[in-house]
């Protein structure tokens, strides 16, 4: 571990005693050329103290306080030491009593950026300097340095100086802070713009101080405002400094519209002058300063405002998408409920009579046989009927009628099996009595539902039949809802029959040309002991690539309105997905047509049960 320096072994304290010094001896230097009658309107060292206090903190005070007692004797004929000490520690004092009203009062950092700030500031180096120039005075006097009857204006020359100072270096070099300026984005003219404001400047000056001593110097008020609006505050408060140079050496040398009989009236004008053109441009750099960041937390706010609105509406926009989805879920959940109710009862009031004609048509045509065989052994017993039966015979064709009878009471029993066969379709399409998890038999779903749209596979005027190709596996029962995978089969059948009567449309469909048939084939595998598979493909033209990605998407349909609502597959999905946990995808086939894929596990978990044993 480091341990800490001592003190006066700090990089920062041992740095300010040697440069302090140095700077002190340099700037007073040049401060007693510009002074009239050896007073200054401006002490610069106390704003380089004050600046270097707040930037550093109060562990530069020995570098201050050896700079005073170095430099004051050689300018300022502080011929007493006790003189020289007094006025040492009184200067020492107003950096670092400035600076610790600075750090209380404004809390915030880059405070030279908020004009509340900027006032507070100069508050504080405004009365601060009252009561230690008043010391200062009091000192010069007891000294000797100064006479009593001067004590007045010693302690307002001194306090101006002071003030004047603070107020002018001390925002001159914190701007080039980041700590307590914020540094804005500057105009593409920038340098051109400060070339103009430099030449007005030095034109304005020349005019207002120099042989001239035309008071102009008002005109530099708005070349300043149009430095705060366009540049940094770091380019103008050292335009001002340059500014307060010329003003203050062109009032020494007697130049210039602030020159009064007295020196004292002279140091009062000019120091007003310097004053308030420094308060106005520090104040007006943060005003604009707050302005912009201002702006640029309403236009942060806006943005957020719109995303937020942008976010809302796009919740609300896939509620309602949602809502639109599940509405038509339900009703066509209840429209499929309905319909199965509707086609069991009505297979139930069918059933019952066509069992009683398919049950009698066995005894019927074992009459109609032994009726034929006593009539046989009559025509044997007596060969001549007399004329009135024979005519009978004749009018009745029995010959023909003992023939067909046979036939026609065949042809009964097959049709009497094809009701019952679509009757016990429709029976297993609908299986309202398995609306729980039961294990069966897919296949005879499959047939089931094809069954029932035999009426569209058959040939028609302007279609061929469609065939269908069965290449079913050995499949284990599956666990399963039957009545939704029912559903899901049918509308796969249907989507792939309309896609092959499109397809057909306006093809000569004579056998010659119609090669290969109109097909839909039926394939399903095991994938292995836990899951089957169902894969129904045709040779139809294929799904557009436009629809591809959104066949399952609600409301979508490639199909002519009045002829789909868009929900078939949507609802398939979530069936094959959602209830049995199963996959439903598709493809295009590399020769032609399309191909449906239905993947089931064999034992499927009732996720309605499963929330309801958790809740």
């Amino acid at each position: 571990m480091s341990r800490k320096l001592p003190f006066f072994l700090d990089r920062t304290v041992i740095l300010s005693i040697l440069a302090l010094p140095i700077i002190h001896f340099g700037v007073s230097k040049l401060v007693l050329l510009v002074a009239k009658d050896g007073i200054s309107a401006v002490w610069p060292s106390v704003g380089i103290y004050l600046a270097i206090v707040l930037l550093w903190g109060y562990r530069v005070w020995p570098g201050i306080l050896l700079s005073e007692l170095l430099v004051n004797p050689l300018f300022y004929g502080y011929d007493k030491p006790l003189v020289s000490i007094a006025a040492s520690l009184i200067d020492l004092a107003d950096p670092l009593l400035m600076a610790f009203l600075v750090q209380r009062l404004i809390k915030q950092s880059q405070w030279l950026g908020r004009s509340q700030a900027v006032f507070k500031f100069a508050g504080v180096v405004f009365i601060e300097p009252i009561f230690t120039s008043f010391l200062g005075a009091l000192t010069l006097c007891w000294g000797g340095v100064a006479v009593w009857e001067s004590f007045s204006s010693t302690w307002l020359t001194w306090w101006e100086s002071i003030f004047l100072g603070a107020l002018i270096i001390t925002p001159t070099l914190l701007a080039w802070s980041p700590r307590f300026n914020v540094r804005q984005p500057l105009p593409r003219s920038w340098l051109l713009e400060l070339l103009l404001i430099l030449g007005s400047i030095v034109m304005i000056s020349y005019f207002a101080f120099g042989s001239g001593g035309y008071s102009i110097e008002y005109m530099l008020l708005p070349v300043l405002v149009w430095s705060s609006f366009r540049l940094r505050l770091q380019a103008t408060t050292l335009l001002i400094v340059g500014i307060s140079a010329i003003a203050i050496s062109g009032t020494a040398n007697n130049l210039g519209t602030f020159v009064r009989p007295s020196v004292l009236e002279s140091l009062a004008q000019l120091q007003s002058f310097v004053g308030v053109m420094m308060l106005t441009n520090l104040v007006l750099s943060a005003v604009l300063n707050e302005n912009r960041q201002a702006e640029l937390r309403l236009k942060q706010v806006n943005e957020e405002l719109e995303q937020r609105v942008d976010d809302r509406t796009k919740e609300l926009k896939e509620a309602m998408q949602d809502l639109q989805r599940t509405q038509s879920q339900m009703v066509q959940s209840e429209k499929m409920s309905s319909l199965g109710q509707l086609v069991a009862g009505v297979a139930h009031e069918i059933n019952n009579p066509v069992n009683f004609i398919h049950g009698n048509l066995l005894h019927a045509q074992e009459y109609a046989h032994d009726l034929l065989d006593l009539m046989a052994l009559y025509q044997e017993e007596y060969p001549d009927p007399s004329p009135k039966i024979r005519q009978k015979i004749e009018t009745i064709d029995l010959e023909f009628l003992k023939e067909d009878l046979s036939k026609l009471i065949q042809s009964m029993q097959l049709g009497a099996q094809r009701i019952r066969n679509i009757v016990l379709s429709l029976r297993n399409f609908s299986r309202l009595d398995e609306a729980e998890l039961k294990a069966v038999n897919l296949h005879e779903g499959i047939d089931s539902t094809l069954v029932i749209l035999g009426h569209r596979l058959r040939a028609k005027t302007h279609f061929p039949a469609i065939e269908i190709v069965k290449q079913y596996g050995n499949l284990p029962l599956v666990e399963c809802f039957a009545g939704q995978l029912n559903q899901v089969f049918m509308n796969i059948f249907s989507n792939a029959i309309d896609a092959l009567e499109d397809h057909m449309k306006g093809q000569d469909h004579s056998p010659a040309v119609l090669t290969p048939p109109p097909t839909i084939t039926i394939r399903t595998t095991a994938v292995d002991h836990q899951w089957v598979q169902v894969a129904i493909s045709d040779n139809g033209p294929g799904i557009p690539p436009s629809a591809l990605g959104r066949i399952f998407d609600p409301f979508f349909t490639t199909k002519s309105i009045g002829k789909g609502t868009g929900m078939g597959m949507s609802i398939s999905y979530q069936i094959v997905t959602e209830r049995h946990q199963g996959k439903l995808y598709y493809q295009n086939l590399p020769e032609q047509g399309a191909e449906f894929v239905i993947e089931l596990p064999v034992r499927t978990i009732d996720k309605s049960l499963t929330a309801l044993s958790a809740s």
